[in-house]
């Protein structure tokens, strides 16, 4: 997913606000969830040869079922993404908060 969206460059996300590059990274990780998700569903519904073997039951095996492995794995390799993190994070930390608003 990484080099089917934009390229990335930190130059011009530093330019970008906060709330814009919130709403890319908000936007990003909402793609990549629904890609996750059709993934699940489609390699659920591939049939297993030794379903039925021993007693094996493949619609019972819980890494069909839970995808946390495999979300862990796919969003590790979104560099973009990480990258978004990063300089939005750091850009929110530079941000000043006036003492009044802390009450």
């Amino acid at each position: 997913m990484t080099k089917t969206l934009c390229p990335f460059s930190a130059a011009e996300a530093d330019k970008k606000t906060t709330r814009r590059l919130m709403g890319e990274c908000i936007a990003d990780i909402w793609l990549s969830g629904s890609i996750v998700y059709l993934t699940r569903n489609v390699v659920e519904r591939v049939p297993f040869p030794l379903d039925g073997v021993a007693g094996f039951v493949h619609g019972k095996v819980k890494e069909l079922t839970n995808a946390v492995v495999f979300t862990f794995v796919f969003m590790y390799y979104q560099k973009n993404l990480r990258d978004k993190l990063i300089i939005w994070v750091d850009g929110c930390k530079r941000v000043k908060v006036p003492p009044k608003h802390l009450n």
